[in-house]
């Protein structure tokens, strides 16, 4: 319920945003005074709303749809918005310095080692969702989930190497 209560005399404007429903608009004094109201109502969409077709698209405090943003998500992950303001969901996106796997729901895989799209390499998204290339990763979970505590280097196109001997960064150690 909002309700407000003011002096006689005096002007409000307040604006506030109201979920899908049927309102009632009650004016009451106690006096049975007549006042003159101006009240405005606009359908405006605002923050995340789920389009016809089921993809998402971000509405800023105007009403007007972000497009090509890196935007926050209702769960406090990011969420990228394409040039049309749709939500890119389950593909790859760079943001021109880091890869991202967006997933299903927008959201980037984050640690977590994952098949590359040609079935045959394994690549890896560390617990930021940063894609890793041509790095060393810590990696706690293997590719079926299970605990592991694995130190693995990933190459310039981001996939695991297995059966390679490799040195460390320092070119001290050999793996």
């Amino acid at each position: 319920v909002k309700t407000f209560s003011m002096p006689q005399d005096e002007k409000l404007s307040e604006i506030f945003y109201l979920d899908k429903g049927t309102y009632y608009l009650e004016i009451s004094d106690s006096k049975s005074n007549y006042y003159l109201y101006d009240l405005k109502i606009s359908n405006i969409n605002v923050g995340w709303i789920t389009n016809t077709d089921g993809t998402m698209s971000y509405y800023d405090m105007n009403g007007k749809i972000v497009k090509d943003a890196w935007l926050e998500g209702y769960d406090g992950e990011i969420r990228y918005v394409n040039a049309n303001g749709i939500m890119v969901t389950n593909q790859f996106v760079c943001d021109g310095t880091y890869t991202y796997f967006l997933q299903a729901d927008g959201s980037p895989m984050k640690d977590r080692l994952t098949y590359h799209p040609d079935g045959v390499h394994v690549i890896y998204f560390d617990e930021y969702g940063h894609e890793v290339f041509s790095d060393f990763a810590h990696v706690k979970r293997s590719i079926a989930g299970n605990a592991v505590d694995d130190y693995c280097f990933f190459d310039v196109n981001g996939y695991l190497y297995v059966d390679v001997v490799t040195y460390d960064k320092e070119g001290k150690n050999l793996y």
